[in-house]
C-alpha cells in the first residue's frame, strides 16, 4: 500500500514539473498527464492513489481546454473561430400604394362646319388683291367705257381700237377708309371700298366721252365708274365704285379688244 502511495506522489510531482515547463507544447504535456493518470489508477485502489489520478486527469482536461485558445511558444495563436449566424429576416416597411393618375378616354371634338356664304364670309379678304397683263410699248387708243348688268356680277368694259397685244392694265382692290380716290369730277363714286384700273399707253382724244362718269347698271355692289386724277399723260386710270369689298375676276378679250371686269354680287 506503501509503495502505491509513494508511486502516486512521484507520478503527481514528475507531472507538475512538466506542466511548469516552457519548452514542451501543450500536446506533449496534455499526453503526459493523461499517461500518469493511467498509470496511478492501474496500480491500486488507495485512496491517495485515487485522488491523484483525479488531480492528474483533471490537469489534463484542463490542458486540452487550453489548448484550443493558447498557441505553441513561435506560432500565432489561433483566432477564435467565428460562427455564421443567419441574420433575423428585416421587418418589411409596408408603403402607401403610389397614387395613379385617373385614365382620360380621349374624345374627338366635333368637326366645324366650314361657314356658308349665309354665315357671313367677310369680304375683307379681298382689299389688296391684285390682277395685271399686257405689254408696253405702243400706243392705244380707248373708244368705249361701258357697264352691264349680268346674274350673279356686274361687268365693266373698256375697248380699244388697235390690232396688237393688249396694253399694259392692273387692277387693285382698295379699301376707302385708306382715302378716297381723286375722280373727275371729285366724289363722283360711293362705298367703302373701290378698284383701280390702270391702262398704260391708252389715250382717248379721238373719245372722250369715254372718260365720262358712268352710273351702276344696279345690283348690290357697284356703284359707279369714274376718272381718275393720275396726273400722267402715259396712263388712263379709272375708279370703280363698290359698296362692300367684293371678289372680282378680269380678262383680256379679243373681237374687239378689250378688258373685261366682273365683279360679283356674292363673296
Amino acid at each position: 500500500m506503501f509503495g502505491v502511495a509513494v508511486l502516486a506522489l512521484v507520478a503527481l510531482l514528475a507531472v507538475r514539473w512538466a506542466l511548469s515547463s516552457p519548452g514542451r507544447g501543450a500536446a506533449d504535456r496534455r499526453a503526459a498527464t493523461a499517461a500518469a493518470a493511467t498509470d496511478v489508477a492501474a496500480s491500486g485502489g488507495t485512496a491517495v492513489a485515487r485522488a491523484v489520478a483525479a488531480t492528474l486527469t483533471a490537469d489534463a482536461d484542463a490542458l486540452s481546454a487550453s489548448s484550443d485558445t493558447t498557441a505553441a511558444p513561435g506560432r500565432t495563436p489561433a483566432e477564435p473561430v467565428a460562427r455564421a449566424t443567419t441574420p433575423a429576416p428585416a421587418t418589411a416597411i409596408a408603403q402607401a400604394p403610389t397614387p395613379r393618375p385617373p385614365v382620360v378616354t380621349a374624345t374627338s371634338a366635333p368637326p366645324t362646319a366650314a361657314p356658308t356664304q349665309d354665315e357671313g364670309v367677310s369680304s375683307a379678304q379681298w382689299i389688296g388683291r391684285r390682277a395685271e397683263g399686257g405689254e408696253l410699248g405702243e400706243y392705244w387708243r380707248l373708244v368705249d367705257t361701258r357697264l352691264g348688268r349680268h346674274d350673279g356680277f356686274t361687268r365693266i368694259v373698256w375697248e380699244w381700237q388697235a390690232d396688237m397685244p393688249a396694253p399694259r392694265w392692273q387692277v387693285v382692290e382698295r379699301d376707302m377708309g385708306d382715302g378716297a380716290p381723286r375722280t373727275y369730277p371729285p366724289g363722283a363714286i360711293s362705298g367703302t371700298a373701290w378698284l383701280e384700273v390702270k391702262l398704260s399707253d391708252v389715250i382717248a382724244m379721238e373719245a372722250p366721252e369715254a372718260l365720262e362718269p358712268k352710273a351702276s347698271p344696279g345690283g348690290p355692289v357697284v356703284t359707279g365708274v369714274a376718272q381718275l386724277d393720275l396726273r400722267d399723260d402715259a396712263m388712263i386710270g379709272f375708279a370703280v365704285g363698290l359698296a362692300r369689298p367684293a371678289r372680282f375676276e378680269a380678262a383680256v378679250l379679243d373681237d374687239p379688244a378689250r378688258l373685261v371686269l366682273d365683279v360679283f354680287d356674292s363673296p
